[in-house]
């Protein structure tokens, strides 16, 4: 059955299914099978009165997950796909629905949100004349989401590297890119001066420093297989990429080669450093999510759909063993209250 046609071209199918997913989204915690966690906003990872509990936090986290893959959509992936598509939330929402770890809110969130920003103004580097304003806009991006969530202040190297490959080496980009790193280091600065919080924001930036490779169990496996399902359906993605480039425009590739070294690292990052800190989890969606848009596209492909379908089928079954297990800790735990009960 190829559904991938109905989800790339006609809008009402696209919208039952995402009617659906939000159905899946809302499920475990309504039948009290996840728990809705409470989350503190902080700056600088000092402790703060900004703490929201489990209900409104899940709430902004699901607001913000539409929000933020709307706009994905809208103004991201559509530069590089010639043909009009419905796929890209769908397929975002999916993978956000099916990954638990994407349903925290948090400071990562709000720095994802920044993230996502200088995406939309790096990738309109190799269609602009004058990118200055751009660069601009994209550092002081990232030194905003470095200051909410640590782990972050690892993209700006990256995007360094991209404005690069997008732009050459450019005297006036270079200049303005280091301004911008200077102005915010210096800004920083000034703010631990003025709140005399100078060794809170040193301890919280050497916290970067501070690896610690992920301890791998049949626990961690079963929490994650989305990502792992992800990252290999990302690679098939890029081999039938490299087959066919029909679909992408001019100068595509540059950004395609930027996307896939920012998307290594990524991947590399959650893989030996584990998930539960580092909070790349929504913005790892939509990255793979672009590599699958350019292969999904093309729904007259055989191959396609039945590989699309195969993923459809993993991601549903994972989701499957996240409420099986969840159930069965809600019985142990019911189990263990009775027996409690009856021994008073």
């Amino acid at each position: 059955m190829n559904i991938l046609k109905p989800l790339n071209r006609s809008w009402l199918p696209s919208v039952l299914l995402n009617i659906f997913l939000i159905a899946l989204f809302w499920l475990p915690y309504v039948l009290g099978y996840s728990e809705m966690k409470q989350s503190e906003i902080s700056v600088f990872g000092m402790p703060s009165s900004v703490i929201l509990n489990g209900v409104v936090s899940l709430l902004i986290q699901f607001i913000l997950i539409i929000l933020l893959l709307f706009g994905v959509s809208r103004l991201l992936f559509v530069r590089y796909i010639n043909i009009i598509t419905y796929l890209p939330f769908t397929l975002m929402m999916l993978f956000a629905v099916c990954w638990q770890a994407t349903h925290t809110f948090g400071n990562h969130t709000i720095a994802t949100v920044f993230v996502i920003l200088a995406l939309v103004e790096i990738v309109r580097i190799d269609v602009m004349k004058d990118n200055t304003s751009l660069i601009f806009n994209m550092f002081v991006s990232l030194i905003v989401a470095s200051v909410f969530q640590i782990d972050f202040l690892f993209f700006i190297p990256f995007f360094i590297l991209g404005m690069f490959i997008l732009d050459g080496f450019k005297c006036r980009s270079v200049l303005v890119m280091l301004f911008v790193l200077l102005v915010g280091a210096v800004t920083i600065g000034g703010y631990a001066y003025v709140f005399d919080c100078s060794e809170e924001i040193k301890n919280y930036y050497l916290q970067v420093l501070g690896f610690g490779i992920q301890f791998y169990s049949w626990e961690f496996v079963m929490n994650n297989i989305v990502f792992f399902v992800m990252a290999l359906f990302a690679v098939i993605s890029l081999f039938f990429y490299f087959q066919n480039q029909g679909n992408l425009r001019f100068k595509t590739k540059k950004t395609v080669a930027f996307w896939t070294i920012l998307w290594l690292f990524t991947t590399a990052y959650i893989f030996l450093f584990g998930m539960e800190h580092s909070g790349f989890e929504l913005l790892y969606v939509i990255q793979t999510t672009f590599f699958m848009l350019l292969t999904f596209v093309d729904y007259r492909s055989d191959s396609k759909s039945v590989i699309f379908n195969i993923m459809l089928s993993l991601l549903f079954l994972s989701y499957m063993c996240r409420m099986v297990m969840s159930l069965v800790d809600v019985r142990t735990y019911m189990n263990s209250l009775q027996t409690a009960l009856s021994g008073i």
